[in-house]
């Protein structure tokens, strides 16, 4: 694997000498990446809020399922045709992740409608366990859709 070196990876791919499991190597790693430096421990001072136990949770849960729905995913892939993984990945994602986001929205909306149906008071900025069932929710209904659809194109 080049981690530095990407002219040596562009040649390579140029000579068609990257695996197809190196390739799925190099989306894990990046998708690893981009969920961690995406939490809320590398963003949280943009926000006025402090962390709390349920964003570490949260982070926590978008991790392993990230790296579980891509392993999931590229399995799924393998047992079909084997062929244009992460093509499939990323072009397959754009309208899961919009369907996704449309679902996430939807389910958000019931969760602040039953927080602001049950608040004693002022509604808190600070995360709560609910939005680490919405975060989950979010997560798994677009890895399941992604799963699924990669295995309609691969079969």
């Amino acid at each position: 694997m080049n981690f530095i070196k990407d002219r040596e990876l562009a040649l390579r791919f140029k000579n068609n000498a990257v695996s197809s499991k190196e390739r799925f190597l190099y989306l894990l790693i990046f998708m690893t990446l981009t969920t961690l430096l995406s939490s809320s421990f590398f963003i949280a001072d943009l926000y006025s809020t402090k962390l709390n136990q349920w964003d570490i949770y949260t982070d926590i849960v978008m991790l392993v399922l990230t790296i579980a729905g891509t392993i999931i995913c590229y399995q799924t892939n393998k047992r079909g045709d084997d062929k244009e993984f992460i093509e499939r990945y990323i072009s397959i994602g754009f309208p899961v992740g919009i369907r996704s986001l449309l679902f996430l929205i939807l389910i958000g909306g019931i969760f602040l409608v039953i927080a602001v149906l049950t608040a004693q008071g002022e509604i808190s900025d600070e995360s709560t366990v609910y939005d680490l069932l919405v975060m989950t929710a979010f997560i798994l209904y677009f890895y399941w859709r992604l799963n699924s659809s990669i295995k309609l194109a691969s079969n």
